[in-house]
């Protein structure tokens, strides 16, 4: 197949950003005790992939037991911002990102889509070197599913000419409802569905998404 377009997630795919967030979420309720921290954790990798408003919520009713307006709610929101933000910029792109953008860049166009705030995700990028790269990002409070229709009718593109780069049994679905091809990029802390017989094809980096996207797209010639 002959792809067009390459949808790109952000955590997971861009940047390892799972152990990161983890942590910040944990820095975030530290003043709430510091016993809670084992389930902070369990809680986020049971909820990764999902809004940070919707993670902090659940923190705050079912782990620590406490009722927040949405003022504080969007305060914790803004410090967990500010915290996992500057950490994910020291982390940097997963290796192999910007060699493998700057070969197929003019073949196929590059966007993200995600659900962090485009703010943070351009910002990253533009700290890389790498927004130069991207045709489009989009991202929260939107979810995926209309965000990549919106692309999609945006560029005029079919489904079937989209690869989906997801980490997610969330980003596959997404793809499987649209009709984009889907590509798991294995990452440490995605949760996966082997046990409820999703099995799709993937990858361990971006050495072996070159690969695999080199033999689809002589096959499609």
């Amino acid at each position: 197949m002959k792809y067009e377009y390459i949808i790109f997630d952000f955590d997971g795919v861009v940047v390892d950003s799972k152990e990161v967030k983890e942590d910040a979420y944990v820095e975030v309720f530290r003043n709430f005790g510091a016993k809670y921290s084992s389930a902070i954790r369990e809680l986020y990798r049971d909820n990764v992939g999902k809004p940070r408003e919707l993670v902090i919520k659940t923190v705050l009713s079912c782990v620590i037991g406490k009722e927040c307006s949405s003022r504080q709610i969007a305060a914790l929101s803004d410090a967990f911002s500010t915290i996992a933000f500057t950490n994910v910029i020291k982390k940097g792109p997963i290796p192999g990102l910007s060699a493998f953008l700057g070969r197929w860049q003019g073949t196929v166009q590059y966007v993200i889509v995600s659900l962090s705030p485009v703010a943070e995700v351009v910002a990253f990028l533009e700290a890389c070197s790498l927004h130069d790269y991207f045709l489009d990002v989009k991202g929260g409070p939107a979810n995926k599913a209309h965000n990549i229709t919106t692309l999609l009718t945006q560029y005029d593109v079919e489904p079937l000419h989209v690869l989906h780069i997801g980490d997610t049994v969330a980003d596959y679905a997404i793809s499987r409802n649209i009709g984009c091809k889907f590509i798991r990029m294995r990452s440490p802390g995605a949760t996966w569905g082997e046990q409820n017989g999703v099995d799709v094809d993937a990858i361990d980096g971006y050495a072996e998404l070159d690969k695999w996207l080199e033999a689809s797209m002589r096959r499609g010639l």
